[in-house]
């Protein structure tokens, strides 16, 4: 395994479609006149410390938490700034911090830092109140997290990001500055162009008799480029597993004797806009490489009885790795060392803390922390894996894995209509393994002797991890098998867990870089009132209001009644220029679900007021779960909360009339539709995420595929 540290270069993304700037901004929820970029984060805390010199008249004093960086604090020594140091606690959760804030004054500033990625921002907010009432700064330190994400950015005058952590770019640290401080930084005249604010950062310090670091210059991008393409063929040159994971404290006093350059690369602004526009591909990998190592590290639990706990977001900077017992720490940093992993030790920690009682040191001895970044390879994680488990795996991997209850998706009826719009047959899975359920409905696509095998939310699986594992194996071996040019291509209907992730792997199949589904399911097993009380509140007040109007609502499978729905649908999606289901598809599932033989029904719920239709929604009722299929309001419909009255209906009717155990929202694309994601989230279903789509790749082409894609 090649140790990257960071992602690293690819030509691919040369040719990304860059994020657009308003988006950039919105992405670390900067206003129009910042962010500011500096060549890393410590330059951008400078540039705050300097700000607040220049207008109180006294090198201000810093608070920052005692499980810190040393390299955060080395231009801060250099300007002259007193550290002092909080303890944010064993757990990082900033308990009782207030109290140890208590002497702070209005010329100082406060760092909080939010730990490896983390956006919940515990306890910042009770920080905040103390930091507002002294007159502080308060800087929220986000350079592990991937852009503005959670509570990240909500409380602090500035929040600092480090973009160059996070992506291959040669520097770059953003300074964000809330409303509330911006005006106060323009009466002051500290705003202007790039240039200005370097060369104002410059003699700021001249003035003191401080120097600055040589900028980054045409020469420093070309040795960058060459440095990075070395890397993208060996791994980071620089990590040592001594220097990472030492079982001695990193306590470091070496500050040197100028100051970092804060020109940024001219080509981190352009870089980082390119990888942004791919933002949600690359949080996607970042989590998959978490649910990687959390298997691993589940599986070396186990196996040599270390007793640890697991920290992780899906922004993620680094996976972390807390071991109770600080003897075992380093016996699990050689361990995960000898399996190839690139380990960690964080921070460097300052000199100071020697004189002081703090948790940090503690912390440290018992933290271990794995990079997580897009250029990590999921297989080389799963191949330490499978090494470690293949001679028992029914007994080192004992899980038992089920589906979500069968989507409608899966029906004959639906199939056929998918079918009807390209040349195809059906595939019905039931005879694959005796043993375990492995069964579903799929389509044969076959054009030039090939024939390629889909699976949409299927096949349905059901049994323990190594039976599974056999029987996804065999079905892989049927269906998928190149040689006689045949192709398998699956999306079951699983949620995505560190257990699914490995079981696809392990039997063979790799995942695609399409997304995920991501939906709510609502039990419909509870009660009407219960199901009515875990409803939004703001949601149920708009049902109620809804509820009080004088409005026609009734059910009908006539078809026309269905297809007007569908019709009204289509035009309100074309009049907004947002793409919908096709509509001959949608022709065709009608016919489908209205033949005596059908396995689907398709229900429409429609409401009137004073003779005229304002809304409708169809529902899609199979045995085990009804699922929401399209849904139609007019302004009227908006204006009266139709779609809160008719989805409430529509669940009640699935649940007292067709007996179905669970109603799907149908999905929620919260990037694309925000709007109908909301309403939809606001009936506080159990939200999931299917495990992917994933391709199966016989064994003789596995090492070859997995070195090239995976």
């Amino acid at each position: 395994m090649k140790f990257f540290l960071k992602p690293k270069f690819s030509i691919l993304d040369a040719f990304a479609h860059p994020v657009k700037h308003s988006h950039f901004d919105r992405l670390f929820g900067a206003s129009a006149q910042s962010p500011f970029w500096y060549s890393r984060s410590s330059i951008s805390l400078l540039q705050v410390a300097i700000w607040k010199y220049k207008i109180v008249g006294s090198k201000p004093t810093v608070w920052v938490p005692s499980y810190i960086c040393q390299d955060a604090l080395e231009n801060l020594r250099i300007f002259g700034c007193e550290i002092e140091y909080y303890d944010a606690g064993f757990d990082l959760k900033y308990s009782g911090v207030a109290k140890q804030l208590k002497e702070v004054k209005s010329d100082d500033l406060v760092v909080y830092v939010h730990y490896f990625g983390r956006n919940e921002a515990i306890g910042l907010a009770a920080i905040a109140n103390l930091v507002k009432k002294s007159g502080a700064w308060l800087i929220e330190d986000a350079a592990h997290c991937l852009t503005q994400q959670g509570n990240v950015g909500r409380y602090g005058d500035f929040a600092l990001y480090s973009p160059y952590k996070r992506f291959n770019i040669p520097n770059g640290g953003l300074l964000v500055a809330g409303e509330s401080i911006m005006s106060t930084l323009v009466d002051n005249s500290f705003i202007g162009s790039r240039d200005f604010m370097y060369s104002t950062f410059r003699s700021d310090l001249a003035v003191l008799g401080i120097k600055v670091g040589k900028s980054f210059g045409c020469i420093s991008n070309i040795k960058w480029f060459a440095k990075e393409f070395v890397r993208s063929i060996i791994g980071s040159r620089r990590y040592s597993y001594l220097s990472h994971s030492s079982s001695e404290l990193l306590l470091r006093d070496n500050t040197p004797k100028f100051v970092d350059s804060p020109e940024v690369s001219y080509l981190s602004p352009f870089l980082l806009k390119l990888y942004l526009g791919s933002i949600e591909s690359r949080t996607n990998k970042h989590r998959l490489i978490n649910y990687a190592y959390e298997k691993l590290i589940d599986v070396i639990r186990k196996i040599y009885n270390f007793d640890v706990e697991i920290f992780w977001s899906d922004s993620s900077y680094l996976f972390e790795i807390r071991v109770l017992s600080s003897a075992d720490s380093l016996k699990l940093s050689e361990l995960l060392y000898g399996f190839g992993l690139p380990v960690i030790r964080w921070p460097n920690l300052p000199k100071e803390l020697e004189y002081i009682e703090s948790s940090a040191y503690s912390v440290y001895e018992r933290s271990i922390f794995l990079p997580v970044n897009e250029s990590i390879s999921l297989s080389s994680i799963y191949r330490i894996v499978s090494s470690i488990v293949t001679n028992d795996l029914s007994s080192k991997v004992d899980s038992y894995i089920s589906s979500l209850p069968s989507s409608f998706v899966q029906s004959n009826s639906y199939m056929n209509a998918r079918l009807s719009l390209t040349a195809g047959e059906l595939v019905t899975l039931d005879d694959v393994s005796s043993k375990t359920g492995v069964v579903g409905i799929g389509r044969r696509i076959k054009k030039l002797g090939a024939s390629i095998n889909l699976f949409s939310f299927g096949p349905s699986l059901s049994g323990n991890f190594a039976e599974l594992s056999n029987d996804l194996e065999h079905f892989g071996c049927k269906y998928g098998f190149w040689f006689k040019l045949r192709a398998l291509v699956i999306h079951p209907k699983l949620v995505l867990s560190p257990d699914s992730l490995f079981l696809f792997w392990y039997s063979g199949f790799r995942k695609l870089p399409i997304r995920s589904w991501r939906s709510s399911v609502i039990d419909l097993k509870l009660s009407d009132d219960s199901i009515r009380a875990n409803l939004n509140k703001k949601w149920r007040n708009q049902l109620v209001k809804s509820e009080s109007f004088d409005l026609d609502v009734s059910f009908s499978n006539e078809v026309e009644h269905i297809l007007e729905i569908a019709r009204l649908n289509e035009e309100y999606l074309k009049s907004i220029d947002a793409s919908g289901t096709n509509s001959k598809f949608i022709d065709n599932l009608i016919s489908e679900c209205s033949s005596s033989r059908s396995d689907l029904d398709l229900v429409c719920l429609r409401a009137c007021h004073e003779g005229d239709l304002i809304g409708g929604v169809i529902l899609a009722i199979s045995p085990e779960e009804s699922t929401y299929f399209v849904g139609w309001s007019n302004d009227k419909g908006r204006e009266l909360y139709v779609m809160q009255r008719l989805l409430w209906n529509s669940i009640v009717y699935a649940k007292n009339t067709c007996s179905c155990e669970f109603f799907d929202m149908g999905g929620i694309d919260v990037l694309n539709t925000p709007g109908v994601a909301k309403f939809k989230i606001g009936l506080n279903g159990t939200p999931y995420t299917t495990a992917g789509t994933y391709i199966y790749v016989p064994r003789c082409f596995r090492a070859l595929v997995d070195f090239l894609f995976f």
